[in-house]
């Protein structure tokens, strides 16, 4: 399979094209941009090895592998947590309050400190109908305190109004029962190949978007290579648009958890 060479469209006359080019441009500007709480992982030795595996496709180029499925390196991170907030002003100084007042048993959580430990790959959908490819995190003594911290932020959010349980399943929240008590919590992974950044690409060539892809050979070229651990340090409160001035995730606000 090659990604864009579907049926190709007839051409449009240029006053057409211009036309098409200044409604996009519209719709973009009134877009609204959702908001997330997520752990950047801007380490050297992760961004290194995530460098690696890029250059290991890049060389080897198995089926159905894109470059312009990767995810840029500075964007490498973990959600926590979705806020669909639209860059509502005082939604947003809500959130970074709530946050800071948590500050204290968020440390409380982590004791010492938090390191990430990661255990191969995996997809959502399915290997044969692949949207996303991430690093796992093993489910060890950390990863649960990662899920103690985010269902104390996200029922902090339901309490303040700012979340709804009935979007829970637009943003990925789930409920989980440990030792008899409720938990939110979400599926922890590290994006590295994402279907929309191709899509994104392939839109802006004007070509036919894909569906999904059969990552078979793309895991068999890359289940040798392994992430290192990764600590924790920072939650950042970011929009889901790119900053220009660095290609990161824009932070609205940073909060250091050491």
């Amino acid at each position: 399979m090659e990604f864009g060479k579907k049926n190709k469209k007839n051409k449009k006359n240029k006053e057409n094209d211009n036309s098409k080019q200044e409604n996009q441009n519209n719709n973009t500007s009134n877009e609204k941009v959702k908001y997330f709480l997520m752990i950047p992982l801007a380490q050297d030795n992760f961004i290194n090895t995530f460098n690696k595996l890029c250059q290991k496709l890049e060389t080897e180029k198995p089926k159905n592998f894109n470059k312009n499925l990767f995810i840029k390196p500075q964007k490498l991170h973990i959600t926590l947590v979705v806020l669909d907030i639209n860059e509502d002003k005082e939604k947003t100084e809500k959130v970074i309050t709530l946050i800071n007042s948590l500050m204290s048993e968020i440390k409380n959580i982590l004791s010492d400190e938090l390191i990430f430990n990661f255990d191969k790959y995996d997809c959502f959908e399915s290997i044969k109908k692949t949207r996303v490819i991430f690093a796992k995190m093993i489910e060890d003594e950390n990863h649960y305190k990662l899920k103690l911290i985010t269902n104390l932020i996200i029922k902090k959010l339901l309490e303040e109004n700012i979340l709804n349980k009935k979007d829970f399943k637009n943003l990925n929240i789930s409920e989980e029962y440990s030792d008899g008590e409720l938990i939110y919590t979400i599926k922890y992974h590290v994006t590295l190949l994402n279907l929309k950044y191709l899509n994104k690409a392939l839109k802006e060539e004007n070509k036919p978007l894909e569906k999904e892809f059969d990552s078979t050979d793309i895991f068999q070229c890359i289940k040798d290579i392994e992430f290192p651990d990764c600590k924790m340090d920072t939650i950042n409160l970011c929009a889901m648009r790119e900053d220009p001035n660095n290609e990161k995730y824009e932070v609205i606000h940073s909060f250091n958890i050491l």
